[in-house]
């Protein structure tokens, strides 16, 4: 039995939600512009800080919402269930691994109800 954690699919759904949580604090921060630019004027450098500080926190907010959800990665076992030996003509022998994969549910439980 072979047991890895599924670390692909985790950080794919860690930086999405990093890029999510960001992408958000962008269009919050060009809605202010749109809303008061006598404020928020896109032509300055000021305005432009203001938009990278609403990225970094959106992300920030998002990112750690998803590692409260997700603490570790998934974890798959991979279970041998027999082998296959082939003998071709000429002689060379082949030997086929027969695998069974199931996903097991996460290793670290989150209590949902605090």
């Amino acid at each position: 039995m072979i047991n890895w954690f599924e670390w692909g699919a985790w950080l794919n759904g860690l930086i999405a939600a990093a890029i999510g949580g960001g992408a958000q604090g962008v269009v919050t921060a060009l809605g202010l512009n749109a809303s008061d630019p006598a404020h928020f004027n896109a032509q300055t450098g000021a305005f432009w800080r203001q938009v990278v500080y609403a990225f970094a926190v959106g992300a920030a907010i998002s990112f750690f919402m998803y590692i409260a959800k997700n603490r570790v990665p998934e974890v798959f076992t991979t279970k041998v269930i027999g082998t296959k030996t082939v003998v071709a003509p000429s002689g060379e022998t082949t030997t086929t691994v027969v695998q069974k994969e199931t996903t097991v549910e996460a290793p670290v439980k989150v209590d949902e109800a605090k």
